[in-house]
């Protein structure tokens, strides 16, 4: 087979160009290429990494792997997303520990 005609072969771009395809958060905005590097060489939560390859020094990737490891991402969530836990500040933390103390000791004096 001819290379030329191998979109394999030939639709090599940098994780900088892939980085350009992907929208952003905000609107009119882009990912990061940190966040591109960061998917091909560590990956995702569950060990899922954007296929690679590195040529002259030069790490690269394709439009079709790019389009696989979004799938691969999407199908491997499900239906139901985990709720995540609520962050805290430390003074939210503290409130809350000295609130359940508080609670603790009432219920502890109306045992005995």
């Amino acid at each position: 087979m001819d290379d030329r005609k191998n979109p394999e072969v030939t639709d090599y771009m940098t994780l900088t160009e892939a980085a350009k395809l992907i929208p952003g958060r905000k609107p009119g905005s882009r990912i990061s290429t940190d966040t591109v590097w960061r998917w091909c060489l560590r990956g995702v939560g569950n060990g899922l990494r954007l296929r690679s390859v590195l040529i002259g020094g030069q790490r690269y990737t394709t439009r079709r792997w790019l389009q696989e490891f979004i799938d691969a991402r999407n199908s491997s969530r499900g239906e139901e997303e985990p709720t995540m836990p609520r962050l805290r500040t430390p003074r939210q933390r503290q409130t809350g520990a000295e609130s359940a103390t508080e609670e603790l000791k009432k219920l502890w004096n109306k045992k005995a």
